[in-house]
C-alpha cells in the first residue's frame, strides 16, 4: 500500500538513504497522486539526493496541498540554483504558518539576505 511505501521512505529517510527513501516515496505516489505528505517527503529526500529540478514538482504539489514543511525544500531548492529572491519567497511562506523551527528558517533567510 501507499502507507507501507510511505512508512519504508520515511525509515530510509531517517537512515540518510536518500535514495532508497526517493524509489520508496515515488512508489507512494504513484499510487496516491495528490497525498500531499507523499509528494512532501518524495521533494525532500530529492533535495537531500541532490535532485533540485526533480523535486521542484513534487514540493509545489504538497506546498499546494497544505504541506507546509514543503515550502522549506522549495526554497532549499531554489537557492542551490542561484535564486535567493525565490528562496526568501518560499522561508516565508513557511514561516506564514507559524512553525515551530520559525527561528532556524529565519536564520536561513538572515544568511541569504545578509543579514
Amino acid at each position: 500500500s501507499a502507507r507501507e511505501y510511505a512508512v519504508d521512505g520515511d525509515a530510509a529517510f531517517q537512515r540518510r538513504d536518500y535514495r532508497s527513501a526517493v524509489r520508496a516515496f515515488q512508489e507512494a505516489v504513484k499510487m496516491e497522486p495528490s497525498n500531499s505528505y507523499y509528494n512532501g517527503r518524495l521533494g525532500a529526500a530529492l533535495v537531500r539526493s541532490g535532485d533540485f529540478e526533480a523535486a521542484m514538482g513534487p514540493l509545489t504539489t504538497a506546498a499546494s496541498g497544505g504541506h507546509a514543511r514543503a515550502f522549506v525544500y522549495l526554497g532549499d531548492a531554489v537557492a542551490q540554483r542561484g535564486d535567493t529572491a525565490g528562496a526568501i519567497g518560499h522561508y516565508q511562506s513557511y514561516l506564514a504558518t507559524n512553525p515551530r523551527d520559525a527561528q532556524a528558517v529565519q536564520a536561513k533567510i538572515d544568511r541569504l539576505s545578509g543579514s
